[in-house]
């Protein structure tokens, strides 16, 4: 059996409103039971594991108040056919993801070089087509501002992604 992996993410609403089916249509089976997000930190230990970094997490979002997240900008991952929007503020998600690493020690990004996006296609034999017909479909929503306020820690068991934890944001202003 595959050993639990845990991964914390933005949840995306309003995002998961407007591009939840097309995504759900669009990306791998186990990743389909995760709404709409932005990825902070993956690969994290399993949840049996966390310990004292369950509340070390706790501590980093209840210190972070709620803040405006913009996607706009299509990417590409072309050798993974991905097609996404880019998540901004960049800077800000880079800190966050920082801070969570580091309430995990042991835990190290899957990727260097993280590029923080909301993927809309994942394994698309056409991505032009495919960015095309979601920027014709969506235009008018776009760029898309989401609120953030709360991380949510998801485990993969063999059979997909489940939500198990919350980590809200504090109700301070910024």
């Amino acid at each position: 059996m595959e050993p639990e992996r845990t991964a914390l993410v933005l949840p995306l609403d309003r995002a998961e409103r407007l591009f939840g089916d097309l995504r759900r249509a669009n990306v791998h089976e186990l990743t389909a039971y995760v709404p709409a997000h932005v990825t902070l930190a993956h690969p994290l230990p399993a949840m049996a594991e966390f310990g004292e970094r369950l509340e070390r997490l706790r501590a980093v979002f209840a210190a972070e108040a709620p803040f405006e997240l913009t996607l706009e900008g299509f990417g590409r991952f072309e050798a993974a056919r991905v097609l996404y929007l880019l998540a901004h503020p960049s800077d800000r998600l880079q800190r966050l993801a920082d801070a969570c690493f580091a309430a995990c020690p042991g835990a190290e990004p899957e990727h260097p070089q993280h590029i923080f996006h909301v993927t809309l296609v994942q394994g698309g034999d056409n991505l032009d087509a495919a960015q095309g017909a979601v920027a014709k479909r969506f235009a008018a929503d776009l760029p898309l501002i989401e609120r953030i306020d709360r991380a949510e820690i998801y485990a993969k068991f063999g059979g997909g992604w489940r939500l198990k934890e919350v980590l809200p944001f504090s109700a301070a202003p910024p």
